[in-house]
């Protein structure tokens, strides 16, 4: 939809053509987050940069939030800018899928619902290719007040982890995870936590989604268009991805533009983006619960943790010395 928008506006004519009977009808009415770390342009400035008014976007900024370990009692993160902006996924109305589909029809967008793409098709954004993570939550109502809590552990989430967003009396709690074979569900470890921590966490609707960390080859230099994350643009470990992908979309509206020079600018930000992210997560897999715990007491200690989060995201010698070390070793292949 960030491409449709972009390419309207630059007087194309755009169908987007959705196997679903409405936008965002396979995402499930749980908490998501924009993050203002990856990027140096806040929330606001981002959306507008790709044809969205901020205003009419549904969302709640988190000024802090908590980390859990186990063995020492919850630490809180505080900033004095947002960390991210809370937004819900679905079709339901107030979603981010319901903002960005109305925007684009009144920017002239025409939808084909319930149908799927044609051939020759200039753009695909179809979703993960290859699963090489899975998140499980629970969608519920609630009477708690608004909160955010990340919660680290190999026994709630392997390699991942597991976050608790309770806005406006609606709560997700989902784990994102990589498969074990000593764990059968981590989103089960992860809700006994919680209860067991004195929160109120009731019966929920079960959703359940995977993420890929491969990258199609050449995704950006031929038709079709690999967008999203069928191009493999997504964050790798903290983030969500919605603004990585949005970015994605944006690269391939202004190639089919004809605005190469614009458009390799771009991708060579967002690649430097998605190599600061998977080395982040080659590190985060490697650590101990023991080492968790004490990268959550260092986070929690300084007066800027936000500082910490974006400095991960900058591009700089030593990463590029490491970047090098580990190309072409591991999951991802066509940086």
């Amino acid at each position: 939809m960030t491409a449709a928008k972009i390419l309207t506006q630059g007087g194309r004519k755009v169908i987007i053509y959705e196997k679903e009977k409405a936008v965002g009808q396979s995402r499930h009415g749980d908490f998501e987050g924009l993050e203002n770390w990856i990027f140096a342009d806040s929330g606001p400035l981002f959306f507008e940069s790709h044809g969205f008014e901020w205003l009419d976007l549904k969302q709640q900024s988190i000024f802090n939030f908590s980390i859990h370990t186990e063995k020492i009692p919850a630490l809180v993160l505080k900033s004095k800018l947002p960390f991210f902006h809370i937004i819900r996924r679905g079709s339901a109305a107030n979603t981010i899928d319901s903002y960005l589909y109305e925007q684009c029809l009144k920017s002239g967008t025409e939808f084909c619902f319930d149908q799927k793409g044609p051939e020759g098709a200039d753009i695909i954004a179809t979703g993960s290719i290859k699963a090489a993570a899975y998140i499980r939550g629970i969608t519920f109502s609630t009477k708690m007040k608004d909160q955010v809590h990340l919660l680290l552990g190999r026994r709630f989430a392997p390699k991942g982890y597991a976050y608790l967003i309770v806005n406006e009396r609606r709560g997700t709690l989902a784990a994102a995870f990589k498969k074990t074979k000593n764990i059968d569900n981590p989103l089960i470890e992860s809700i006994n936590y919680f209860k067991n921590s004195g929160f109120n966490i009731p019966h929920g609707k079960h959703f359940a989604g995977r993420g890929s960390f491969s990258i199609p080859y050449n995704p950006l230099l031929v038709k079709p268009i690999y967008i999203g994350e069928s191009g493999g643009f997504q964050d790798y470990l903290f983030g969500f991805g919605i603004r990585l992908a949005m970015a994605s979309g944006k690269i391939s509206a202004f190639k089919l533009m004809g605005l190469e020079s614009e458009a390799q600018k771009l991708l060579k930000i967002i690649k430097q983006k998605q190599k600061l992210s998977y080395m982040q997560r080659l590190i985060f897999e490697k650590l101990s619960d023991q080492q968790l715990r004490k990268a959550a007491e260092k986070m929690s200690s300084v007066k800027n943790p936000l500082s910490i989060l974006g400095n991960a995201y900058t591009w700089n010698f030593k990463r590029v010395i490491q970047w090098l070390i580990i190309k072409g070793k591991n999951e991802i292949h066509n940086f």
